[in-house]
């Protein structure tokens, strides 16, 4: 069987065909990535991009829910501003601005059901949308109080 020497270091090759020494070869795929990566950013910053937040937006909703901007706007003013549950705007930021309320719709049949606050939301989620569970909320909270 002939030996193989590794192209970088001379080595007994025995790894990647025969052509890198292991250490060798983790050197080889660092660099790879690297310029891979290079090449990945000179074409982002190649690229032009004109941002626009609206019609990504309605674009989310008409995806994730089957409803447009119009609609959610609609649904928004129906409800006066504010969360369907709660009756309270929605107070949670990101990068220090007021977030929409989230579209809440059911998992099974993906009908829209209304617009509520983060926290409202999560609630409901964390109780996998079962009323039985949130009945028993209840009335835990009503033992305790």
């Amino acid at each position: 069987m002939i030996e193989r020497l590794c192209r970088k270091c001379g080595a007994a090759a025995d790894y990647a065909k025969h052509l890198f020494c292991r250490p060798c070869y983790s050197v080889y795929q660092q660099e790879q990535r690297r310029k891979h990566l290079e090449k990945r950013r000179d074409y982002d910053k190649s690229r032009p991009r004109r941002p626009n937040p609206s019609r990504d937006r309605n674009a989310a909703l008409k995806r994730k829910f089957g409803i447009s901007q119009d609609e959610y706007d609609k649904m928004l003013e129906a409800q006066g501003g504010v969360c369907a549950i709660c009756h309270q705007e929605e107070r949670k930021a990101r990068h220090g601005v007021i977030m929409a309320l989230a579209v809440d719709h059911d998992h099974e049949t993906g009908k829209v059901r209304g617009l509520l606050c983060n926290n409202c939301n999560l609630g409901i989620g964390k109780f996998n949308d079962n009323v039985v569970y949130l009945f028993s909320a209840i009335a835990y909270l009503k033992e305790a109080a």
